[in-house]
């Protein structure tokens, strides 16, 4: 099965991180110092997604869709 990010969109929070543990890859992380957020970036199917965890018990509280693949960049 392959979704688009369309598709990807309207699933819950957890549906959307469970499908990701299965499908996605995940391709790099970084520290919000600002939010004291981790934010990861995955690829699943044809476009990236980006997993906002909270450090305090690094779960996930929010999963968007990455409308400009040049954010791959903020990764370094």
């Amino acid at each position: 099965m392959e979704l688009t990010k369309e598709e990807f969109s309207v699933f819950s929070l957890k549906s959307k991180w469970q499908l990701l543990k299965k499908d996605g890859c995940l391709i790099k992380s970084r520290v919000s110092k600002v939010e004291d957020k981790l934010i990861a970036l995955y690829k699943v199917y044809q476009f990236y997604i980006e997993v906002i965890f909270d450090l305090d018990d690094m779960k996930p509280i929010n999963i968007i869709p990455v409308i400009n693949p040049d954010i791959v960049r903020l990764y370094g």
